[in-house]
């Protein structure tokens, strides 16, 4: 995978350039942003297609959730988590 560095000032993050494959199918599951100004998702990740249409309700069991990019990123070492207080 080749990086191009973001231009100064631009506010962007790394780009990806290049990689093998170029693309990856894939899909999130999320509920929630992390914060209304950062819009960011709280989200799993997985590969392939979804099971579910857009839209739809999705339970979460654990042998999913080990299937998650998540999963494996933490198993791996290469991420660690984020935890989120609940609903209150």
């Amino acid at each position: 995978m080749r990086y191009s560095p973001p231009s100064r000032g631009s506010g962007e993050g790394l780009r990806v350039r290049e990689a093998v494959p170029a693309e990856v199918r894939g899909h999130i599951v999320t509920r929630s942003v992390d914060s209304p100004r950062n819009g960011r998702p709280i989200a799993f990740a997985f590969p392939g297609e979804a099971r579910e249409a857009d839209g739809m309700t999705v339970r979460l069991g654990r042998a999913r959730l080990r299937r998650s990019v998540n999963a494996r990123l933490l198993e791996a070492g290469l991420a660690c988590p984020m935890l989120y207080d609940g609903p209150s």
